[in-house]
């Protein structure tokens, strides 16, 4: 933000790339709050997920993750977690998804992979897509999710039975994502016209 003050900008139009409104996005306000009187006008867009109509968009774009499936094969996709209370986002995000054949866990909250192979299994699913939702396939994508020590989600799959593909492909990677949080962001240049 110096360096935006200091190349003489006046406007500042900030657009969080947080999936949910957890601890970092609050960090992120406290920082813009402690920047704000420097400028003449900042804007702040809300993350990917914050009203009703957010998850229908993002649940109906998962359920699509993944193309056709058998009747033993899901996704499941692994979400961050939060101690945040916004922890709440992921299952209301896999509640959303029940009926359909994909999934969600949190690798920081609930719910957890446990939980999410014992879904898997009284489902009779065989067969795993895991992937990340997360905006990009970082260190827990790499090490939580898909690596092969002990306690990595694949790892942990496949010592339940359950046959593992681990697609390293964050959310960010796909252009609905993307257009989600330009439309944030679009609605926010409204709302302080």
């Amino acid at each position: 933000m110096d360096r935006i003050k200091d190349e003489g900008f006046e406007t500042v139009y900030v657009q969080s790339l947080h999936m949910i409104p957890g601890i970092e996005y609050h960090r992120l306000l406290q920082q813009v709050t402690k920047v704000r009187d420097r400028f003449s006008k900042v804007v702040v867009g809300k993350p990917m997920l914050v009203s009703y109509i957010d998850y229908v968009k993002v649940i109906n774009f998962l359920r699509g993750v993944g193309g056709t499936l058998a009747d033993n094969e899901a996704v499941l996709f692994m979400g961050h977690g939060t101690s945040d209370r916004a922890f709440t986002a992921y299952a209301c995000l896999d509640h959303m998804l029940m009926g359909s054949q994909h999934y969600l866990g949190a690798v920081e909250s609930y719910p957890d992979i446990q939980f999410e192979i014992n879904r898997l299994k009284k489902d009779g699913i065989t067969r795993v897509r895991l992937q990340p939702f997360m905006l990009v396939a970082g260190n827990h994508a790499h090490q939580d999710m898909a690596s092969d020590k002990p306690t990595s989600w694949k790892r942990l799959l496949e010592a339940s039975g359950i046959q593992v593909d681990a697609q390293l492909k964050g959310m960010g990677e796909y252009p609905f994502i993307q257009q989600q949080f330009i439309e944030h962001l679009k609605k926010q240049l409204k709302e302080v016209k």
